[in-house]
């Protein structure tokens, strides 16, 4: 259930035998759903869609837990959790933040703003509900003990007992946690090594495959084919070699993209500025594209404007960029143009816009995740993994940039990256 707005209400009392209170506070409607569907059973579960109904809400019905995600309209998550700590009723009630980003720096925070734990986006049912029930069980030992210590008629002897059996149970509860938590990061690391591992075991049935290719066309006695032309019939003879090489292509593409992210994700990235020659490398990202985007009938309009082309900047991660942004241009547009831009304005500033689809509002952030798509997963007809814009999301920020996107559906999409220049390039590119 989704709660509503309106005026405050009275705190509801506490009564002996109740549920425990949850509210769970999340603008996707479909992570409301999940929640209500693992949780109402055991929690009396309310649910806001926003930040600021959640604080009304949390006034209002004085929950034993909160679970609130990280990115919100109206509120962030942050910001609902500083204003949770500044209500006295609301101080101890322990938050849960859900959030997208695996970033040190911002769990830190989360915990130094007053969050108890934090989750990241996507996670399992049981681990959410072991979390859970984890910080339930030490605010419940922790009321206990606050009730036991406020209460002047108890005999001191059975107090110490009982003090001692609650700390046992507050001890138990934290390592439960500790637990928890290092079997998710031990999971997490799983995950990376083994699309790491994967990804390098399938280079080598890659290079075959593609030497066997190369061997068929040579007995055919013709050079390599080139793509047809929109509409063209498949050369004679040539069609299987043409579909192989295609296939070939994209399952290159994944691995490439997956081994990309792993290294990411493992740490290993170390950015490397060098004068780079901007003009240059946008030449040869539209020879790279350049069959693809005929093949579709697009045309591809490249705008370098003199002070940017030749910046200081890391070539390798650049490239990665450029071509994750490209390629995503063209597999969601259909018909028009396609442009890539950049210019000097407080940092080197690219551009690349289409006259694709677009992309939903709702949609905006959630794109950039890992193996999300612009289209749902149950009606996705484009092919990919989803991870060219959690690459470009994590290599721009890996260089200390961000990453924009303005989007109208059925007109199209606008990227644009600015990346900090720690000194104007002015030399010949190496």
């Amino acid at each position: 259930m989704t709660a509503g707005g309106g005026s405050i209400e009275p705190a509801v009392e506490r009564s002996p035998g109740r549920k425990l209170r949850l509210l769970a506070v999340d603008d996707e409607p479909r992570i409301l759903r999940l929640m209500n569907a693992v949780l109402s059973g055991s929690y009396d579960l309310a649910t806001a869609g926003d930040g600021e109904e959640g604080l009304r809400l949390a006034l209002s019905t004085r929950p034993d837990l909160i679970l609130t995600d990280f990115n919100m309209p109206k509120m962030t998550g942050q910001e609902l959790l500083k204003r949770l700590r500044q209500e006295a009723s609301l101080d101890d009630v322990p938050v849960i933040v859900l959030t997208g980003h695996e970033d040190d720096q911002l769990r830190v925070d989360l915990l130094r703003n007053g969050a108890q734990d934090f989750l990241v986006k996507p996670f399992s049912v049981e681990e959410l509900r072991v979390r859970i029930a984890n910080l339930l069980r030490v605010k419940q030992a922790r009321e206990l003990l606050q009730d036991e210590l406020q209460s002047r008629e108890r005999d001191i002897g059975t107090l110490v007992a009982e003090v001692a059996a609650r700390r046992a149970a507050l001890q138990a509860a934290l390592e439960a946690a500790q637990v928890a938590r290092d079997t998710a990061e031990r999971a997490s690391q799983a995950k990376t090594t083994f699309l790491a591992l994967v990804s390098h075991e399938l280079r080598t049935p890659l290079a075959v495959l593609r030497l066997t290719v190369d061997r068929l066309r040579v007995r055919g006695g013709a050079p390599a084919p080139a793509a047809p032309a929109p509409g063209a019939p498949v050369p004679a003879g040539g069609g299987e070699v043409l579909r192989m090489e295609a296939a070939l292509d994209r399952l290159k593409s994944i691995v490439d993209g997956v081994i990309d992210y792993t290294t990411i994700q493992s740490g290993r990235l170390d950015p490397r500025p060098e004068n780079t020659d901007l003009g240059a490398l946008a030449a040869t990202m539209r020879r790279e594209f350049d069959t693809q985007i005929e093949s579709k009938g697009l045309r591809l309009e490249i705008d370098v404007t003199e002070e940017a082309k030749v910046v200081n900047v890391d070539p390798r991660m650049l490239r990665l960029i450029l071509s994750n942004l490209i390629s995503n241009a063209i597999k969601y547009t259909d018909k028009g143009v396609l442009y890539l831009g950049a210019q000097i304005d407080n940092g080197l500033v690219i551009t690349v816009r289409d006259t694709g689809r677009g992309i939903d509002p709702l949609d905006a952030e959630r794109i950039f995740e890992p193996f999300e798509h612009g289209e749902r997963i149950e009606n996705k007809s484009t092919p990919g993994v989803g991870l060219g814009l959690a690459l470009v999301r994590d290599l721009v920020a890996a260089l200390g940039g961000r990453v924009a996107l303005s989007s109208e559906k059925g007109v199209g999409s606008i990227f644009t990256v600015t990346l900090p220049l720690p000194e104007t390039a002015s030399a010949t590119p190496r």
